[in-house]
């Protein structure tokens, strides 16, 4: 969670700003950030895919996302094949998962207002993307390593 901005750059994302190699995989991944850029290519998983695919699996995606074209509440421009399954977006400054490009979508959800309630906190988000309670503690107000 937090903010993140760029002053000249494109290509802003929660976990990764650009993908520009290889088959890339993000997998029960989550972003709270507000990412904000003066020109294009902002998302709240991944800003820009141009690598061999981009999948994003089982993700989770709030805060306000802000650029003056390519917003995605997932992945801001995907050049190439990519697929987004299974996430959620909770945030504001986009309708879309995928704001531009090669994307396939399946099995998404924009969150309403009352399940926004149901992942305010880091905690709350791990536990309800199914990562692993031996390794993470999930209850408290802090996630955090056993």
């Amino acid at each position: 969670s937090g903010a993140m901005s760029s002053n000249k750059a494109e290509d802003v994302g929660g976990i990764v700003g650009l993908s520009a190699a290889g088959d890339v995989k993000i997998i029960k991944s989550f972003s709270m950030a507000d990412l904000t850029s003066p020109t294009s290519g902002v998302g709240g998983i991944v800003g820009h895919t141009k690598g061999l695919s981009l999948t994003v699996d089982n993700c989770y995606a709030a805060g306000a996302l802000s650029a003056t074209g390519k917003v995605g509440g997932i992945v801001g421009f995907a050049e190439t094949t990519s697929t987004v399954k299974n996430c959620l977006w909770g945030g504001t400054g986009s309708n879309a998962f995928v704001g531009d490009g090669q994307a396939t979508s399946d099995n998404n959800t924009v969150l309403t207002d009352a399940q926004k309630a149901e992942y305010d906190t880091a905690v709350k988000v791990a536990a309800k993307l199914g990562w692993n309670p031996d390794v993470w503690n999930l209850s408290g107000s802090e996630l955090k390593l056993k």
